[in-house]
């Protein structure tokens, strides 16, 4: 079991509004939130192993072990935050240790599940091989973009991701990684394109005025396919 207490307060600047990469991804977008502390993670981990041989691996805050089996399969479920193990990149993954902004931290284009804080309610299971990974996840989605608190109605909403990972070493045996993500989310979401077809063509609730309007509406998806 994983237990992770958080303290964040503060905001950027001009609010973190203005930017499409922010340039620090560990900023509370929410001022009004304030500096109380709040439970992070809290997250069950079991591995199950599918072979005796095993390879040496790092202690890190999200685990203690030192050592993994080649081939396992692994659950997690609880809170946390998904890119801890999804979409992640050795020269930035973790705003806690590097300032980075989001685009550059994380896939721009990957709209993972969160709250305010960055964090959701998620289960995973991954299985790991020699050579390659498999990883699912299935999260909740919060009630408004960005918003501090989670759907639990997972027929109304909910989002599900699936990362492949391929090891090998090329160039004169050097480590190399690809990796393929896809998404999809569902949400009660407004729909961009809508807004705006309908603000050109004279009608919906944005005819007449100045701009168009999104109006969200329930069960909406979106969702991309992202190579790494």
């Amino acid at each position: 079991m994983l237990l992770d207490v958080e303290s964040s307060g503060g905001h950027g600047l001009s609010n973190t509004l203005g930017l499409a990469g922010f340039p620090n991804l560990d900023v509370v977008r929410s001022p009004a939130l304030g500096r109380k502390p709040y439970l992070a993670r809290l997250m069950l981990h079991e591995i199950i192993p599918l072979s005796s041989e095993s390879a040496p691996v790092e202690r890190g805050v999200l685990g203690l072990a030192t050592s993994l089996p080649l081939r396992r399969i692994e659950f997690r479920i609880g809170k946390m935050s998904l890119v801890d193990f999804l979409d992640l990149n050795s020269a930035g993954s973790d705003s806690h240790l590097q300032f980075l902004n989001w685009v550059t931290d994380n896939n721009g284009t990957y709209d993972y599940p969160a709250n305010t804080r960055g964090y959701t309610d998620a289960a995973i299971v991954e299985y790991d091989d020699h050579d390659f990974s498999v990883r699912f996840a299935e999260a909740l989605m919060p009630k408004v973009a960005n918003g501090i608190y989670l759907d639990a109605d997972l027929l109304r909403a909910h989002s599900e991701t699936v990362e492949g990972e391929w090891r090998e070493r090329v160039f004169r045996g050097r480590s190399g990684l690809a990796r393929v993500l896809g998404f999809v989310n569902h949400a009660d979401m407004g729909n961009y394109r809508k807004a705006i077809d309908d603000f050109l063509r004279g009608s919906g609730p944005g005819a007449g005025g100045a701009r168009p309007i999104l109006l969200r509406r329930a069960s909406r998806g979106g969702r991309s396919t992202e190579l790494d």
